[in-house]
């Protein structure tokens, strides 16, 4: 928290992500990212024309080519909620409103501690590759894909590694 307030300087951190689902799979169309009332990213992606248009302070910046559906940094760790949970390595391509990265996520079992509750879940765990620094491992609830723990490392850049636990175990998502 405090390493998030001398990055934000008393500012607020809102992501939003709209989407649809197809295929079983959600798709990001619309994602933003903003510092107190100010709108600093945003991504469109318009997959009938195959591409993201990418801005910056409310200025396009870009536009990327587009050959596959795409997750956002808001929306991805709900990739598997209600899907079948990935048991061998798998590619997910995601924005965080400054460009698309691939990233191929490797499955194994764990259990996580929430409260006094030991939970089965799927830990999937970033492969790493030369040249980039940001870890990811996300642990999923092995019943319906709920997630239960999210850890990015920007240790090499930053010095950081942010973690998101759940407090309390939700019920499971039919």
């Amino acid at each position: 928290n405090r390493i998030l307030a001398a990055v934000l300087g008393g500012d607020t951190l809102a992501r939003r992500s709209e989407g649809a689902v197809g295929g079983g799979y959600l798709a990001s169309q619309k994602f933003s990212e903003a510092r107190g009332s100010n709108l600093r990213l945003a991504v469109n992606t318009d997959y009938s024309k195959r591409t993201a248009t990418y801005s910056k302070n409310g200025r396009q910046t870009r536009v990327e080519a587009v050959n596959y559906r795409i997750a956002d940094s808001a929306s991805m760790p709900y990739l598997f909620l209600r899907q079948p949970l990935p048991q061998t390595p798998i590619t997910i391509a995601a924005t965080d409103g400054n460009s698309t990265k691939e990233f191929i996520m490797k499955p194994s079992d764990d259990m996580v501690q929430i409260g006094k509750d030991q939970v089965a879940a799927v830990h999937l765990t970033r492969e790493f590759r030369h040249g980039d620094d940001a870890a990811l491992d996300l642990w999923l609830r092995r019943e319906d894909g709920m997630p239960l723990r999210l850890r990015v490392g920007l240790d090499e850049k930053y010095g950081v590694v942010l973690e998101q636990k759940l407090r309390e175990l939700p019920p499971i998502a039919k």
